[in-house]
């Protein structure tokens, strides 16, 4: 088996395919869910949550606020 850099020009309509062209399905589902009255939970891997093409980034540029979660609060 053959190995690849992430950065191999070879593998950018792949990767194009499998991050990019799902983060943009994704974020218009969670936009979907956000619009109604009713709690989600999402759950995505974390390859689509960092960079610029990120589920995170895509939601902010449309105006939706993202806040991290460090830990449960104790009630």
């Amino acid at each position: 088996s053959r190995r690849y850099r992430s950065d191999d020009a070879r593998l950018a309509p792949a990767l194009k395919r499998l991050r990019d062209d799902r983060n943009e399905r994704m974020a218009k589902k969670i936009e979907e869910f956000l619009a109604t009255d009713k709690t989600y939970f999402a759950v995505v891997g974390c390859m689509h949550l960092v960079g610029e093409k990120g589920i995170v980034r895509l939601l902010e540029s449309r105006g939706s606020r993202i806040e991290q979660l460090d830990k449960a609060r104790k009630r």
